[in-house]
């Protein structure tokens, strides 16, 4: 349920507060990992290291396969709650 204001927050904050970007992805990190999703959480652990480096140009280039993978899981959580 968190998931579509925690993406908002990481597009919203990359105009200017890296801090902002660095703790939603390092809180997105943990949860992630709480589910075995390993592509994402990898990602997620990238995407925290440049943001703390305030990379802006690298955490904009991998937001979109984050976005993606995170999707994936979400999709796969969905179906099993389902079946």
């Amino acid at each position: 349920e968190q998931w579509p204001q925690d993406r908002a927050k990481l597009l919203q904050s990359l105009d200017g507060d890296m801090p902002m970007v660095e703790r939603t992805l390092h809180s997105l990190k943990g949860t992630l990992g709480m589910f075995g999703a390993q592509p994402a959480t990898a990602l997620a652990l990238r995407l925290e290291h440049y943001a703390k480096a305030g990379d802006v140009v690298q955490v904009r280039s991998l937001l979109p396969p984050f976005f993606i993978e995170v999707e994936r899981m979400m999709d796969a959580l969905l179906n099993f709650l389902q079946a």
